[in-house]
């Protein structure tokens, strides 16, 4: 009796420490720290593999200091016009948070030509009301908007809410007024060639942290200061 008592008692501890330690695991993988139930992106060719999944659901990614999940989404709910697939994204695990809409460019620049750690010093900034570099600033409905450049085509955007709003080229421009058609003609165009270019460049092949960054015009803020000079 003792004996299988005894026996019994290693049963009930082996099963216990091995339920222990898969929560160790999950809750590591939650955390970031290995990755079960998240992908790891080392350059930017895997970022791109990740985006080629058939799956539209929201996945967890690691890359480039950013922790994220991101799903797809019909283009036709943000440019009716536009043909190619859209993406939602958003802090890895922060459900609550409301998923930005990107395209496929503006993701790629995103994650590609800002570091996580770049981008959070960016929001830090803003919050403190620290002196940051302001793309574009004026009246947007009555209120003070300011514009600034996290990468070549997404922003952190003041005086839409209470505090600094992460937004996509696109999605900023729908939100600021930009009709479709100027969406299509001007901004698209820009992000191809960007794409276009970064898919034959050497860094498509290179481990993160690396930048692709070319001399294009931002043809958001440059609308926003026209529409400014004739009374937005």
């Amino acid at each position: 009796m003792t004996e299988r008592k005894g026996r019994m008692a290693r049963i009930l501890w082996v099963l216990g420490a091995g339920f222990l330690a898969l929560v160790v695991v999950w809750a590591l993988s939650i955390l970031g720290a290995i990755p079960l139930t998240f992908t790891m992106a080392m350059t930017p060719a895997e970022l791109m593999k990740f985006l080629d999944s058939p799956r539209d659901d929201m996945r967890g990614i690691k890359v480039n200091g950013h922790f994220l999940e991101i799903g797809k989404r019909r283009p036709l709910q943000i440019v009716k016009g536009y043909d190619e697939t859209m993406y939602l994204m958003r802090p890895y695990r922060q459900v609550r948070a409301r998923p930005r809409s990107l395209t496929r460019p503006e993701i790629l620049d995103f994650c590609t030509n800002i570091t996580g750690a770049g981008f959070q010093e960016l929001r830090s900034l803003l919050e403190s009301g620290k002196p940051v570099t302001v793309e574009w600033e004026g009246r947007v409905q009555g209120k003070t908007v300011r514009v600034v450049k996290a990468s070549m085509f997404s922003y952190l955007v003041t005086g839409l809410q209470d505090s600094p709003v992460f937004m996509s080229q696109v999605e900023l421009a729908r939100r600021l007024g930009m009709n479709e058609p100027d969406i299509l003609s001007r901004l698209i165009p820009v992000q191809k060639r960007w794409h276009e270019e970064f898919l034959s460049s050497e860094s498509l092949q290179t481990r993160y942290p690396v930048h692709y960054i070319i001399p294009l015009r931002d043809e958001l803020t440059a609308w926003l200061s026209e529409q400014a000079s004739i009374g937005m």
